[in-house]
């Protein structure tokens, strides 16, 4: 609630694996993306300006963090 139905969001599966899969959308189209890439857990949402960050190592980060 209060954010932006355009802001960036990044899906990252399977971080810490080489099977590593990032997916990116709109917060709008989040629901959208998970159903049709049937996305898995493990994963972590990234949500704001740094999901649209283009160096996927940079997400790797990002969601080895979350995952502590």
């Amino acid at each position: 609630d209060g954010l932006a139905p355009d802001m960036p969001v990044a899906v990252v599966e399977n971080a810490t694996r080489p099977q590593m899969r990032v997916l990116r959308t709109s917060l709008a189209g989040l629901p959208d993306l998970v159903s049709r890439h049937k996305v898995k857990s493990p994963a972590v949402i990234v949500i704001g300006e740094v999901a649209a960050e283009p160096e996927i190592q940079t997400l790797r980060a990002l969601a080895l963090e979350a995952a502590q």
